[in-house]
């Protein structure tokens, strides 16, 4: 009969050992269908290589417990010191990746990771200190572990950037649709139920598992994101955009009116040539958070070309679409208002789809298409009176 100590070991190697091939396998498949160029892809690398390693190290001590000998307790000091360095520095990584959604800036990127990752080395050096001053663990005679009487700043500064992370998503929630920043909540629920059942009941070994499923669920996440999302602005892309008016028909609200919006940056080349292509990344941002506080929750909002966008709606009456282009207009001066490095302006296509004049909603689009570049025309011309090409009238 084996004792309880042998019952513990057994039970985490095997939930060290499925997380480990979880993360394995997810590696792989990240690593061949991502681009790793993008800074928010190669910090959930990171993720998963550092949530990877602690588990060895875990592994590791698990298997040398209450195991007596110098040697034997030099590796439990080392292998205990890493577990404790690391984990902030795992929660300040998540912390990280959820900044990444939404505030493009690198600089204000970089400083948030590097003001989050000082308390990560004070927190590493105090670990060090444990292994005389036993602040955090000790390990007695037999080398068995024990926490010591300030274990819980772990816990706390882990906890810290978790709900930092919440914060943040929370406060930008309607930058993106509901779908896109609701995983990124889902990721901390099962990290720190992991680190509560481990912190009250000594002796389990949760928080790294519960981390790998949460890891699973951005995973996922990401993969869904990819298909049929945009990866700078996180709106749709072009591909979700004609599916979607595919089956109009299927979520088409007999008692309402179908409408519809074409947006196009003005002028957008010269903000890249005057300011680079990192700039010109920051506008369509800007322009699509512009667009996500314009329109409501469950208006269909789509980038559909380089700074083409494309909104799909439900109203009762023409009006309405005419009140959400004053609000898009005026988030625009709004925006401009704050911004002090380059001006925004839009160019709009507005109707309503009438069976009558256009049979289908694709074709209904290609119109407003026209009228949006019909305004764009009298924008340049400065009179709306100027004739135009025939295409669009």
């Amino acid at each position: 009969m084996i004792s309880l100590l042998d019952a513990i070991k057994i039970s985490t190697l095997q939930m060290n050992t499925l997380s480990l091939i979880i993360l394995i396998i997810i590696w792989f498949s990240f690593r061949k269908r991502a681009e790793l160029t993008n800074a928010r892809n190669r910090i959930f690398m990171w993720l998963l290589k550092l949530n990877a390693f602690i588990l060895l190290m875990d592994c590791i001590s698990v298997c040398l417990y209450e195991i007596p000998g110098v040697f034997v307790k030099s590796v439990l000091m080392m292998t205990t010191i890493l577990y404790n360095a690391l984990i902030p520095l795992l929660s300040l990584f998540w912390m990280s990746y959820v900044h990444h959604h939404f505030y493009l800036e690198e600089a204000i990127q970089k400083k948030v990771f590097w003001l989050g990752l000082i308390p990560v080395v004070v927190h590493a050096w105090l670990s060090i200190g444990s292994v005389w001053g036993g602040w955090f663990f000790y390990f007695g005679p037999d080398n068995a572990y024990y926490r010591g009487d300030y274990f819980w700043v772990l816990p706390l500064l882990s906890f810290g950037y978790i709900f930092t992370a919440f914060a943040i998503v929370l406060k930008n929630r309607n930058c993106m649709p509901t779908k896109s920043w609701f995983p990124l909540l889902l990721f901390g629920i099962p990290a720190v139920a992991g680190a509560v059942l481990q912190i009250l009941f000594f002796g389990l070994a949760t928080i790294l598992p519960s981390i790998t499923v949460s890891l699973l669920i951005i995973f996922v996440f990401i993969q869904k994101l990819s298909i049929n999302t945009d990866h700078l602005t996180g709106l749709y892309n072009r591909r979700e955009f004609d599916y979607y008016l595919e089956d109009w028909i299927k979520w088409k609200n007999e008692n309402k009116k179908t409408a519809g919006f074409m947006v196009d940056i003005d002028d957008f080349k010269e903000i890249n040539d005057s300011f680079g292509h990192q700039t010109g990344d920051q506008a369509l941002v800007a322009i699509s958070q512009v667009l996500r506080k314009s329109f409501r929750v469950n208006d269909f909002v789509a980038r559909i070309g380089g700074d083409e966008f494309a909104v799909v709606l439900e109203v009762n009456e023409l009006e309405e679409v005419e009140i959400l282009k004053k609000r898009l207009l005026k988030n625009v001066e709004i925006f401009n208002e704050e911004n002090g490095l380059y001006t925004l302006s839009v160019s709009c296509g507005i109707g309503v789809f009438d069976p009558q004049e256009e049979k289908t909603v694709k074709a209904f689009f290609k119109k407003l298409d026209e009228r949006m570049y019909g305004e764009k025309f009298k924008k340049k011309t400065g009179n709306e009176k100027n004739q135009q090409p025939e295409y669009l009238l």
